[in-house]
């Protein structure tokens, strides 16, 4: 789903590119308890610029966590960043 046009909940930007994310549970719930997304908005769509914000940080914190695999699949780690 994409919005035209609509405010981002995480950033409140305008945003022409929101398209809503799928979370497993577990990074739903790291999300909410760092204070990312409230719980309220967490199924709903995401610019794409908090999309990358939002994966960097559970690429990290699986990375640095001995059971954060089961927070990223393997496709989104392996995924280069783009500089824009």
């Amino acid at each position: 789903m994409s919005a035209k046009n609509s405010k981002c909940p995480r950033c409140n930007e305008k945003s022409n590119t929101l398209k809503k994310r799928f979370y497993s549970d577990k990074a739903a719930d790291l999300l909410v308890s760092l204070g990312e997304i409230s719980e309220g908005k967490i199924e709903e769509p995401i610019c794409q610029f908090c999309y990358l914000e939002v994966r960097d940080l559970l690429v990290d914190e699986s990375l640095s966590t001995p059971f954060g695999d089961s927070l990223v699949s393997n496709s989104i780690k392996k995924t280069p960043r783009k500089n824009s």
